[in-house]
């Protein structure tokens, strides 16, 4: 089997640059967000043991956040805020400076990821899903949308509420993926930012 993992398991990363599988970060047990991030890690070390004691050939995806055709047009992930915005030609208000950077993966790399990982995969063993040229803050994403789906035509507006805390975002940082392992299997990405964005457009 393959966990779908996620890329918050690293809490607060301890580096700026990619990070490999056996990097971890920094995870607030008393915050309310780390949930998410604590879940995910208690799940992989359950997959790790179970694995282990009956020699099941358990493998660990940690996705980045992943994107195509298929999104709800609804859906509640900034990606998606920033291509409604596109399309209604409304302007992007972010509520942070949209500082922290993210990598990103395109829907169909990161299903032809599981495959790789399932078929040729270490059992025990995690792989990040990702595609490491798509490394963007939030700002540059939100202008890349503008340029690219509504032709520079809307605004992107930084607008910091006083109450910020109760927005529950993550804290600001930088989290960069390394997929070299994945790579290493004979996996690669194909489907750069922009066209991920054009392509969901289409889908929209």
């Amino acid at each position: 089997m393959v966990y779908l993992s996620s890329l918050e398991v690293y809490g607060t990363p301890s580096t700026k640059e990619f990070i490999k599988e056996t990097d971890y970060g920094y995870i607030d047990p008393l915050s309310v967000r780390s949930s998410y991030s604590e879940g995910k890690r208690m799940v992989e070390c359950l997959c790790a043991s179970y694995g282990s004691e009956y020699q099941i050939p358990v493998k660990i995806a940690r996705l980045s956040q992943t994107f195509g055709p298929g999104v709800d047009y609804n859906d509640g992930r900034v990606f998606a805020e920033f291509m409604r915005c596109a399309l209604e030609k409304k302007d992007i208000i972010l509520h942070t400076e949209g500082k922290t950077v993210r990598t990103y993966c395109y829907i169909k790399d990161a299903i032809s990821a599981l495959l790789y990982i399932i078929l040729l995969g270490e059992s025990g063993q995690a792989y990040n899903v990702t595609n490491m040229e798509t490394a963007v803050s939030i700002k540059e994403m939100a202008t890349l949308v503008n340029n690219t789906l509504a032709d520079g035509k809307i605004n992107v507006i930084i607008d910091i509420p006083t109450d910020l805390a109760s927005y529950g975002y993550n804290p600001e940082m930088i989290i960069r993926l390394d997929s070299t392992q994945l790579v290493n299997l004979g996996w690669k990405a194909t489907v750069g930012l922009e066209e991920m964005y054009k392509r969901m457009a289409k889908s929209f």
